[in-house]
């Protein structure tokens, strides 16, 4: 088997468990993107997931997946390519290998007082009100198009401001401003613009 052999999406599953799922988080981004192209369910991705040390929970997987959909720019030849490098090949018998068994989601460390002052329920309203939602019409949408990336959900984090001022320079103009928000509380901490 090679990388230049027909890809049968029946070992998707099996050619995902191959793969270390403690890599960086952009190889694992890369490779959960393959896998969704594959036809893999979040679900799956989850289980996989779990078995690194890494692992941060059901949560962040949904989080770090929200929105993402096949037939983006990464496609089922990156999972493919991935599991050969690690040395897989698929089963001869053509069935796929169970998976292992998950494991628990590490302890949550304890909670240390916090010095950050967050901006609270009225910062997120105020965020959602002052800027506008995400949709592949908007100037920023045409701008993560080009650039190969799926818009974000309307109701999400990452909206849009026509007219952003930027202390450095002076100017006002478009932005994709996100709304930061606190892993452990999800209380809104800040706004980043870019």
């Amino acid at each position: 088997m090679t990388a230049r052999d027909p890809i049968d999406l029946r070992h998707a599953g099996d050619a995902l468990w191959a793969i270390d799922p403690g890599c960086t988080r952009d190889e694992w981004l890369r490779i959960c993107f393959a896998a969704i192209a594959a036809g893999l369910t979040i679900e799956e991705i989850i289980l996989w997931s779990s078995q690194a040390a890494n692992y941060g929970g059901e949560r962040d997987v949904r989080a770090a997946l929200r929105g993402i959909k096949s037939g983006g720019l990464i496609g089922v030849g990156t999972l493919w390519r991935a599991a050969l490098a690690t040395g897989w090949r698929p089963p001869k018998d053509g069935n796929q290998r169970p998976a292992p068994t998950p494991r628990a989601a590490p302890p949550q460390a304890q909670e240390t007082p916090r010095t950050l002052k967050t901006l609270g329920a009225i910062g997120g309203e105020r965020f959602r009100r002052d800027n506008r939602p995400l949709s592949a019409d908007c100037i920023p949408g045409h701008y993560l198009r080009q650039r190969g990336c799926v818009t974000p959900p309307a109701d999400g984090d990452v909206r849009w401001n026509p007219a952003r001022f930027h202390g450095p320079s002076g100017t006002t103009g478009p932005a994709l401003v996100s709304l930061v928000t606190d892993p452990i509380t999800n209380e809104p901490l800040t706004e980043h613009s870019t």
